[in-house]
């Protein structure tokens, strides 16, 4: 879109240039009244030119600030989602770590358990060959 106004203001003043020298022609050429109706319509052009150009330039200064306010704000979205996202993976991931420690805490209670039982079973299994010893009978 700047192009296009860089261009209209391109052509607005070259159209300007030649207005002026194609009425300083005629000013010359022509005399008496006709002079001042011609210079009244060239600066008549001229300042409807001028108008054209400062609204030109207004349109502009107001496409650029509307775009960086578009920026900042889709700058700020994106910031806030990246928040959300960072948020959201922190929390899957403590709902892991949490399952992954409730599992090895099961393994561990099961380990622990199973070597209770066997401690147990060894225990009985240690006295009974200890009072087997001591009494001097073999269970063979």
């Amino acid at each position: 879109m700047s192009m296009t106004l860089r261009v209209q203001l391109g052509l607005t003043k070259s159209a300007i240039c030649i207005i002026v020298t194609a009425s300083w022609f005629n000013l010359t050429l022509i005399g008496g009244r006709m002079v001042d109706e011609t210079l009244k319509r060239l600066l008549d052009a001229e300042a409807k030119a001028e108008q054209i150009v400062k609204r030109a330039e207004e349109e502009r200064q107001a496409i650029i600030e509307q775009a960086k306010h578009d920026a900042r704000l889709a700058e700020q979205l994106h910031a806030e989602r990246m928040a959300e996202l960072h948020a959201s993976f922190l929390a899957q991931a403590e709902q892991r770590a949490q399952q992954t420690i409730t599992a090895l805490q099961q393994h561990h209670d099961e380990q622990a358990q199973a070597l209770r039982i066997s401690t147990q079973r060894n225990e009985q299994q240690a006295l009974a060959e200890a009072v087997a010893l001591l009494t001097g009978t073999n269970r063979a």
